[in-house]
């Protein structure tokens, strides 16, 4: 059998300092209603309030409590795929989302946009041998726009 000879050739650019890392930080929110209508402000968002410990300092949380009136996502939001997102970003460009620097060839101040679970999935890959994914990316003005697509 013949043997193949791989010769990778790469370059490497070291003249750039390395870029800070920071926390994330919230820049702001919005929601959806109950029909999936995007809202500009967080006013539809739910928060989990955790009662407080019991006398052996535990918290007794009972999962089927509230089941019956919960408001499950149904299937078409699916659909959305990061629309809202977009929307988010547009409206707030002129609130503290757009690049700070002048001569930057970017319109925001970040490299990625994606919502969390398309990271989460990424991260899980290695650990996750059963489950493929396909991830849709386009770069806009210095950003990348991730979207996770159905498989």
């Amino acid at each position: 059998m013949p043997q193949t000879d791989l010769n990778p050739e790469f370059s490497v650019n070291n003249t750039r300092a390395f870029p800070s890392l920071t926390q994330p930080k919230i820049v702001g929110s919005f929601s959806v209603d109950a029909d999936r209508r995007y809202i500009p402000t967080g006013d539809n968002l739910k928060y989990l309030a955790l009662p407080k410990p019991g006398p052996t300092g535990r918290i007794h949380l009972d999962l089927n409590e509230g089941f019956e009136v919960r408001q499950p996502k149904p299937a078409s939001a699916k659909d959305e795929q990061i629309d809202h997102l977009l929307r988010f970003i547009v409206d707030n460009l002129n609130r503290g989302l757009r690049e700070r620097d002048p001569e930057a060839d970017r319109t925001l101040g970040t490299d990625f946009v994606c919502f969390r679970g398309l990271l989460r999935m990424v991260m899980c890959t290695p650990y996750e041998h059963r489950t493929g994914w396909i991830i849709l990316a386009t770069r806009y003005r210095g950003t990348v726009y991730l979207c996770a697509k159905d498989t």
